[in-house]
């Protein structure tokens, strides 16, 4: 089962989204071969947030609204900029026991192992919303 699969399985089983506009959705995101997510935004039918929780959920980690978030620019430039544009990562929280990460992709655990290397402490992977880390990262 793919991503776009499980969340339509996840979204059906949360009724969160009316069966009738989610069903026309995903099938018009399969036939057209579009981003279930984004046209999901289009339609109107989820928002950022509620859709950054029912993702979180399907990767099993912490949601995170990084419009919640008070980030010190020091902690903001830990993860440079290329790579935070490129694999829309944040770190938004540092505390003497581990480095928090905003991620659009939690599942990368070579990003998060190569990070957790680099800043020599463990990482606790988040799942932030691309539009939220492109929002905050400008």
């Amino acid at each position: 089962m793919n991503f776009n699969q499980k969340l339509y399985q996840l979204l059906t089983e949360m009724q969160v989204i009316d069966q009738t506009s989610l069903d026309l959705a995903f099938t018009k995101s399969t036939e057209k071969k579009k981003d279930f997510v984004e046209l999901l935004f289009k339609e109107g039918l989820i928002t950022d947030v509620d859709l950054g929780r029912v993702i979180a959920d399907l990767f099993k980690v912490p949601f995170v609204d990084l419009k919640q978030e008070h980030i010190d620019d020091d902690v903001l430039r830990l993860v440079p900029q290329r790579v935070a544009k490129r694999q829309n990562v944040i770190a938004f929280e540092k505390t003497a026991t581990e480095l928090k990460l905003a991620m659009n992709n939690p599942g990368n655990m070579q990003l998060r192992e190569n990070l957790e290397k680099k800043m020599n402490l463990p990482i606790k992977a988040y799942y932030a919303t691309e539009a939220d880390i492109k929002r905050t990262l400008n």
